[in-house]
């Protein structure tokens, strides 16, 4: 069904692109992690910008819509994953916002919790509409 056929192609794009030791910059990506300690676990926080240039928007009323899935996986020094994180960021944007992606780009404000000792964390943004891929291995400064 639909279904089936949306999340098959979602979910092996997004592992393949986890799984490939290079970065993909089909979506360029300008991001950053840090480590941060909160009141209970340590947290990972991934910070930065989503270039739009290969996303594709459909126009819907007065807005442009667009969605895409982001995956963070962090691991420790030994290549063990401490954490991870899914999700899907649905774009709404008037024609204000959009010009303003278009120039600066999407901003992305991620964070999840580690189990232990998180060294180095993998980005992966996936857009279904463009079959787009963005990859970026990012060390996670204290």
């Amino acid at each position: 069904d639909d279904i089936e056929r949306w999340i098959g192609p979602k979910i092996s794009r997004i592992l393949s692109a986890t799984a490939f030791p290079e970065s993909i910059d089909d979506i360029e990506l300008d991001l950053d992690a840090r480590l941060s300690k909160g009141e209970g676990d340590s947290e990972v926080v991934v910070r930065g910008t989503i270039a739009s240039s290969k996303i594709v928007f459909d126009r819907k009323d007065t807005f442009h819509t667009g969605r895409l899935e982001v995956a963070l996986f962090a691991v420790d020094r030994r290549n063990r994953l401490v954490g991870e994180r899914w999700l899907t960021l649905d774009l709404s944007l008037d024609e204000n916002e959009h010009q303003a992606v278009l120039r600066d780009g999407i901003p992305l404000d991620a964070r999840f919790a580690v189990r232990s000792d998180a060294m180095r964390v993998k980005v992966v943004i996936y857009d279904f509409a463009a079959d787009a891929v963005g990859s970026v291995t990012l060390p996670v400064r204290r």
